[in-house]
């Protein structure tokens, strides 16, 4: 373990000097400042976006529209970013990004496929 526990405090010796702690704990799943319930749960969303991130690109690579590539990366990086900084403000800033996407036009028009898909392939 570190001296000090890791807590940035050190060791109080009985003629009240103080030892710096010889290393940092790093915020872990055990050591973050967020609840361990909380962590959870970010760690299930997070796994939602980045499983909706693949469905995404998996269209992409069908269809070659680029709004679903960038709407599955900024879900992707929203996932990521979550479970990096194992925080939840990624993943409302990444939920909010991609419907900013959506209202600009770059979510592909589902009566525009469908006229797509039925042209006669010769």
């Amino acid at each position: 373990g570190c001296v000090g526990g890791g807590d940035g405090r050190g060791l109080i010796i009985a003629a009240g000097a103080r030892i710096a702690p010889q290393c940092k704990m790093p915020r872990t799943f055990i050591h973050s400042r967020t609840p361990q319930r909380m962590q959870i749960v970010i760690y299930c969303f997070a796994a939602g976006f980045l499983f909706f991130a693949a469905a995404l690109m998996f269209a992409y690579f069908r269809s070659r529209h680029y709004g679903l590539f960038l709407i599955g990366l900024t879900y992707a990086s929203a996932g990521i970013l979550a479970i990096v900084a194992n925080d939840w403000w990624p993943l409302a800033a990444g939920f909010a990004l991609a419907w900013v996407l959506r209202m600009l036009g770059l979510d592909p028009d589902p009566a525009l496929q469908k006229k797509v898909d039925d042209t006669p392939q010769n």
